[in-house]
């Protein structure tokens, strides 16, 4: 029926769930979300009732043990759920039902928790885990990863319909919430898609709302340590990557030319600045102005 990863990223604050499932609109029932509070993935025999019950609990100073165990209290059905927890602390707990449908299994790792049904093994889980683990970039980037790795380990012992991905930061409103809510095969795969066509355009729908005539990003450059952007009042540091430089002579040119050639290709602000990090740093190992500029493969073949 279902499988998800619920997880906490330290270093933002984002909270998010990535979930597929072989029933339709799964995105509509099962993950529930509060910023700086907690993630909730209520599935199997969904009650949808149990996430904002548990988040409740959750804001009034509840562990997640604490919430969910309250929360299924007060459920006459609780051996029909499955649900995951996560709270802003990374702090996780799980409850899986006797009358879970099928192979049911439920796995914590550092600051995530995954949890299915209906499995077609019992390492679909721990792969799920494991991937996000070993991911990098955007922690939406992530809980697809690791949703994908679900599936590529067996997934459901039928086909995925429904897909969804949901995480919330600092605002009221989710910064990204996007939902296949039917497709024949490969939900996951048509969510990855929407997922890279938004992303390049999150931070800009984030400034834009919080204040229309700011909308500029200025980047900053540090040398070896990197670089800074800085929308708004928001800054993010990208670090650089540690060389012996040589001659320093059009690093600073070699930087922007990179930076503007990966934004022309729809990448993110924060891994366009990476890109010119990576570029810069192979000139100023090199002698000369000209001569000293990468090619693009040089560059790629250390992101």
């Amino acid at each position: 029926m279902t499988l998800s990863i619920s997880a906490l990223c330290p270093e933002s604050g984002q909270l998010g769930i990535a979930i597929s499932s072989s029933s339709i609109a799964v995105g509509a029932r099962c993950p529930w979300l509060l910023a700086g509070v907690g993630a909730v993935s209520s599935q199997n025999i969904t009650l949808p009732a149990l996430g904002p019950q548990i988040l409740a609990g959750l804001e009034a100073g509840l562990t997640p043990q604490q919430a969910l165990t309250q929360a299924l209290g007060e459920d006459r059905f609780s051996d029909y759920r499955q649900v995951a927890v996560i709270d802003a602390s990374g702090e996780s707990a799980v409850f899986s039902g006797e009358h879970t449908l099928g192979i049911g299994r439920v796995a914590q790792g550092e600051n995530c928790v995954a949890a299915g049904n209906m499995l077609a093994s019992p390492q679909v889980i721990t792969a799920m885990t494991t991937a996000f683990e070993a991911a990098t970039g955007e922690l939406a980037s992530r809980l697809i990863a690791a949703l994908q790795a679900g599936i590529d380990a067996g997934g459901e012992a039928g086909p995925e319909h429904s897909a969804a991905l949901k995480v919330v930061e600092d605002y009221a409103w989710p910064v990204v919430d996007l939902r296949v809510d039917w497709a024949e095969d490969r939900p996951v795969a048509a969510l990855e898609a929407l997922w890279l066509a938004y992303e390049p355009q999150m931070e800009a729908y984030i400034t834009r709302a919080l204040d229309p005539r700011d909308d500029q990003t200025v980047c900053v450059t540090l040398g070896a340590r990197g670089a800074v952007a800085v929308t708004g009042s928001k800054a993010r540091l990208v670090e650089g990557r540690a060389v012996t430089a040589v001659d320093t002579t059009g690093a600073g040119d070699c930087f922007v030319g990179a930076l503007a050639a990966r934004l022309s290709q729809g990448a993110p602000i924060a891994d366009a600045i990476g890109y010119a990090n990576i570029a810069a740093s192979i000139s100023v190992q090199r002698m000369g102005a000209g001569p000293s500029m990468p090619t693009a493969e040089e560059v790629g073949a250390l992101l």
